[in-house]
């Protein structure tokens, strides 16, 4: 399968970003998020995904700014690998301390790969 380009993944991390934060608007708190199977299931799904992008950017780019990508890879990799040991609060967590600037990093990169193109 040939290796899709920095602007794809950056494109499905913010997709999922985004998805993230209606659902953290919809759930409002840990209690409503942990209570509802259909949230902390988005939210995983969410995760694996922005984490195998993060992957991928990676390993094209070592040094692509984005703070917490090292724990949102794990994250991924723990979803995948170890689905039976997930801490649902943690991805309440990830949500509420990572997204924001997950977000505006990602954002921020998309406008840099854009602009070398143009």
């Amino acid at each position: 399968m040939p290796r899709r380009d920095k602007k794809v993944y950056l494109e499905d991390i913010i997709k999922h970003c985004e998805e993230l934060q209606r659902l953290r608007v919809d759930a409002t708190n840990s209690v409503t998020f942990l209570s509802n199977n259909y949230y902390y299931r988005t939210a995983e799904r969410c995760f694996q995904i922005i984490g195998e992008a993060l992957y991928h950017l990676n390993n094209i780019d070592r040094n692509i700014a984005i703070n917490e990508k090292t724990k949102i890879i794990a994250l991924r990799h723990l979803i995948t690998h170890d689905y039976d040991s997930i801490d649902y609060s943690r991805l309440w967590l990830y949500i509420e301390t990572f997204l924001p600037n997950l977000l505006f990093e990602t954002e921020q990169l998309l406008k840099e790969e854009i602009n070398k193109t143009d």
